[in-house]
């Protein structure tokens, strides 16, 4: 009779604590595009001069663009991969406006330069546009 009174207290015990600790494990966890929803886009790289090569350094840095611009816009961790010597895959999940996202990745780079001494308040900084 102990054996079985003692059993059913580990029993009891055990799903107390697991019913305690789930709701926060639970919504620590991330959903991925597959069950949260999202969109995915895969890019194309090709050389700006005819007969050029696009590069594998290049390529990671357009990745590490497109993830810095992706975070921009406010999504959870999004998978942004290189695939063979021209390719990147952007996966994005839980996004609710999927044509703004896609307006902000598609758009080029700006640089702005400035003098060393920075540009007064009045005067417009010359602007670069990077493609």
């Amino acid at each position: 009779m102990n054996r079985l009174l003692a059993f059913v207290l580990i029993v009891v015990i055990s799903i107390g604590v697991v019913a305690a600790t789930s709701p926060s494990l639970v919504n620590k966890v991330k959903l991925g595009l597959d069950l949260k929803g999202g969109f995915e886009i895969l890019y194309e790289a090709e050389p700006i001069e005819k007969g050029g090569k696009v590069s594998k350094e290049s390529l990671i840095e357009t990745a590490k663009s497109l993830e810095a611009r992706a975070n921009a816009t406010g999504v959870a961790e999004p998978d942004v991969t290189t695939e063979g010597t021209n390719r990147i895959r952007v996966k994005i999940a839980g996004v609710k406006d999927e044509d703004k996202v896609r307006e902000i990745l598609k758009k080029p780079a700006e640089l702005t330069f400035r003098s060393a001494r920075g540009c007064p308040a009045s005067s417009d900084p010359k602007k670069f546009t990077v493609k």
